[in-house]
């Protein structure tokens, strides 16, 4: 039997959850419904750290990786509402992830499976896509720690001992 909405096929009374994905301001829930095979969203409260999404989809028909392929920086939001999750007929209000921006797409095979991961920043701004390398000779620890934490205006944490 072929089910169209979010209802499960287990019966009126099952516990779930209705995710909502919206791709570039697109409501795209009822055309990957069927696709999702994992959903993993971080809520980060340590502070100067993402929140993150991810979505794997099972892509046998290969979509994600023509027609449906997602564009890298594009905007991703999520929601999840829970159903009948401590007793029947209990409908607790959507929780909003927020919104987010793609950063990494990965094609696995097999299984045929397609992952679009997002995070909470702009691509532009991220943490995740700044490269830095420099490369230090005849300089102690101490000197690198100081002149990292100089940078990022951590203050000075150079001064414990190194055993």
């Amino acid at each position: 039997m072929e089910n169209s909405s979010h209802e499960p096929l287990a019966g009126p009374d099952a516990r779930y959850v209705i995710l909502s994905l919206v791709y570039e301001g697109k409501d795209i829930s009822q055309d990957v419904w069927a696709f999702i095979t994992s959903f993993k969203y971080v809520d980060r409260t340590i502070r100067d750290k993402m929140d993150d999404i991810s979505v794997t989809f099972q892509d046998v028909p290969a979509l994600w990786r023509t027609g449906w392929f997602p564009e890298q920086g594009a905007k991703f939001k999520a929601a999840i509402q829970t159903r009948n999750w401590f007793k029947p007929g209990d409908n607790i209000r959507p929780r909003e992830c927020g919104t987010f921006e793609i950063d990494d797409l990965q094609s696995f095979w097999p299984p045929a499976t397609f992952t679009v991961s997002a995070i909470a920043v702009g691509i532009t701004n991220s943490i995740r896509r700044q490269e830095n390398t420099k490369a230090w000779e005849n300089v102690t620890v101490q000197a690198i720690a100081q002149e990292i934490a100089g940078k990022h205006k951590v203050g000075d944490c150079a001064r414990s001992k190194v055993p």
